[in-house]
């Protein structure tokens, strides 16, 4: 069974891959946003996915996962 931790991080990872990796900028990740996410808490994840830390982790993440 999911933690409510794992299911939320895979739920970020999904909004990610469908929302942020498929588009070049800000202004068309925030015209194909979902409905269900307001459009200032859409905008404040862009800037996180686009944080150093952000990239710090996905690096550490998809090193493990190659191990």
């Amino acid at each position: 069974m999911l933690t409510i931790r794992e299911a939320w991080r895979r739920h970020r990872s999904d909004l990610n891959m469908t929302y942020y990796d498929p588009y070049d900028n800000d202004e068309v990740r925030m015209a194909k946003r979902p409905g269900h996410i307001p459009e200032c808490q859409f905008s404040e994840l862009l800037k996180y996915w686009k944080s150093e830390n952000s990239r710090k982790c996905l690096k550490q993440i998809l090193r493990i996962e190659k191990s």
